[in-house]
């Protein structure tokens, strides 16, 4: 199973992704959307699972903080605010030992991230696919999924500050 993974996008779509997350088989955005055009234009690709992040108001402050994944057998955990263990929040850490999932999926910080800690969970923050923030580089994730196991990369979009026609 192919899960094209995007997080704060702030409102913000760059046709990149259209080719980018070509074939993936779910679409996880992990907050900090920034609105429903983004959301709509993901969900033309492949079905989409999307958390709230912080920034998100009107209809999209109505997504779950929190959201579980099945994906064939790993089990997914998905919130904007995240972080390693130790940097949890109450309702985030309960969740996560509850499940303990195969990955933890999270955006918010804006920073590349796919470590492994705790038993073997990845923690996957795809970076940022918007031009908001103090990123250099938009970026976006695939996550491949084989039974259990996960293997993850991270893809460059543009510069943050970039231009390009269409975009």
């Amino acid at each position: 199973m192919l899960i094209g993974v995007i997080s704060d996008t702030h409102g913000y779509y760059d046709s990149q992704i259209d080719a980018r997350f070509a074939g993936v088989d779910l679409i996880i955005h992990a907050g900090d959307i920034g609105g429903e055009p983004v959301r709509s234009a993901l969900a033309r690709i492949a079905p989409v699972v999307a958390v709230r992040g912080n920034a998100d108001v009107g209809q999209l402050g109505r997504l779950p903080l929190i959201q579980t994944v099945e994906a064939e057998d790993a089990r997914l955990l998905v919130t904007h605010i995240a972080g390693l263990p130790e940097r949890m929040s109450r309702e985030v850490r309960r969740a996560y030992e509850q499940m303990r999932p195969d990955a933890v999926i999270f955006g918010h910080s804006h920073q590349i991230q796919a470590a492994i800690a705790d038993g073997g969970t990845l923690f996957f923050n795809p970076g940022a696919a918007g031009k908001q923030g103090f990123h250099t580089v938009r970026s976006i994730g695939l996550l491949e999924v084989h039974g259990r196991a996960i293997t993850a990369r991270h893809i460059e979009l543009h510069p943050r500050y970039a231009t390009r026609t269409g975009d």
